[in-house]
């Protein structure tokens, strides 16, 4: 629950916003941590329900690493930063898109979406949303919908809501020739790429440096 601080050296502000029940409330220091307080109340009741469940079929308790809710993400090209810019449509009328195809997925998924955060404090706005991870039986949601057959469907039915807007499904890996990689593969690899800037940028600050003491004893 992320909340912006404005600094003196900023003008304009780009607040973060959470859809509870539909309804929007940007994210503030004052009410982030009322906020934090209902959804945290919000999961341990499902943690709780989802235990009872998964201990009827399972006889025995949820281990830790297993969550009661899971986390997707609705995600654009920088073309949307110039579709907002140019009025194509408002991020008023994209967020009712994205509740409107949650629908979609509770029905497509068997889940119950928890919350909806739109983004915009990063590079590319966004939205995040949290659903009940569990159905009858105590089993995962994601972890029986991690195939390609199964997730495939979900970007078919965001370009059925997105699509009014103009928006264009993403191309399939059959034509792009992408990969999936692991999330911990992508952090290592994230983890390196920054090493190797830190390094480069130390070497031009050290050469840099040399530079300008040459300089001085030259003056």
């Amino acid at each position: 629950l992320r909340h912006t601080q404005k600094s003196l050296s900023e003008t304009n502000i780009n607040f973060n916003y959470i859809f509870l029940d539909g309804k929007p409330i940007k994210v503030t220091n004052e009410n982030k941590k009322e906020l934090y307080t209902k959804i945290s109340s919000e999961y341990k009741k499902d943690r709780s329900e989802h235990n009872e469940i998964y201990k009827t079929h399972n006889k025995r308790n949820l281990r830790e690493s297993c969550g009661s809710w899971g986390e997707g993400v609705f995600t654009f090209s920088d073309q949307l930063k110039e579709d907002i810019k140019n009025k194509k449509y408002t991020f008023n009328e994209l967020s009712k898109i994205a509740l409107e195809c949650l629908k979609d997925y509770e029905e497509y998924l068997g889940i119950k979406t928890k919350y909806m955060v739109l983004h915009l404090d990063e590079k590319n706005p966004h939205f995040q949303y949290f659903f009940t991870n569990f159905n009858d039986k105590g089993a995962s949601i994601t972890h029986l919908n991690k195939t390609t057959d199964r997730l495939s469907p979900l970007q078919d039915i965001a370009h059925k809501h997105f699509g009014k807007l103009g928006i264009e499904r993403g191309l399939k890996k059959d034509f792009t020739n992408s990969k999936h990689m692991s999330a911990a593969k992508y952090w290592k690899t994230l983890e390196m790429d920054l090493k190797h800037k830190t390094m480069s940028l130390e070497e031009q600050y050290n050469n840099r440096k040399i530079e300008v003491e040459k300089d001085l004893k030259s003056l």
